[in-house]
């Protein structure tokens, strides 16, 4: 495409129904495993996770993504992440995590498609645009954010970030407090 500031000189212009069609092909056979096979797919996922956690007494439920660690995790720490964590589970994260892609994906495949049809246009200022950019940028937000809930591992990292930064500003704090007055008194001694 090349836009000379008021018109396009598409490449694809005047070109047989045929030629176009095999151009967009790609587009509309994405649009279709997203909103025909995906939601199939994850769909059964889902229920059969649902089901699975809801039917399993909490003491027999064992998850094996819950057992990953980061690097450094001791011996007491890998215990605890290997307890059951009920509706916690780490396995469940894909509910979530199929729903956030589901609602952006079929929204953006799908605006490429009817784009592809020729029913509409990509336009950086149009409403429909813009809110295929929100949903992608809020998958990408949510996305970390449902795998730290879900991966007990990640779980205790936030709060370890947060204690270790709420360390160092205390240690900063009593530096600072220690040398104002040390300055104090030697500016005394003087």
């Amino acid at each position: 495409m090349h836009w000379d500031g008021k018109n396009c000189n598409c490449l694809d212009a005047d070109l047989p129904y045929a030629v176009l069609l095999a151009y967009y092909v790609g587009t509309y056979l994405r649009f279709g495993l997203t909103a025909g096979l995906c939601p199939i797919i994850m769909g059964i996922s889902c229920y059969n996770i649902i089901n699975w956690v809801r039917k399993t007494p909490p003491k027999e439920l064992y998850d094996s993504w819950n057992i990953l660690s980061l690097p450094g995790t001791t011996e007491e720490q890998m215990k605890a992440l290997c307890h059951p964590q009920g509706w916690m589970t780490a396995s469940l994260c894909c509910v979530p995590l199929s729903i956030d892609f589901l609602i952006s994906g079929i929204f953006e495949t799908g605006y490429k498609c009817l784009c592809a049809a020729g029913l509409c246009m990509i336009q950086l200022d149009n409403p429909l645009y813009k809110v295929s950019r929100f949903l992608g940028d809020m998958r990408s937000f949510c996305l970390p954010i449902i795998i730290i809930v879900y991966i007990p591992a990640l779980r205790a990292l936030p709060v370890f970030v947060h204690l270790k930064c709420k360390e160092l500003g205390w240690r900063l704090w009593m530096k600072c407090r220690n040398s104002d007055h040390r300055d104090q008194m030697d500016s005394g001694i003087h």
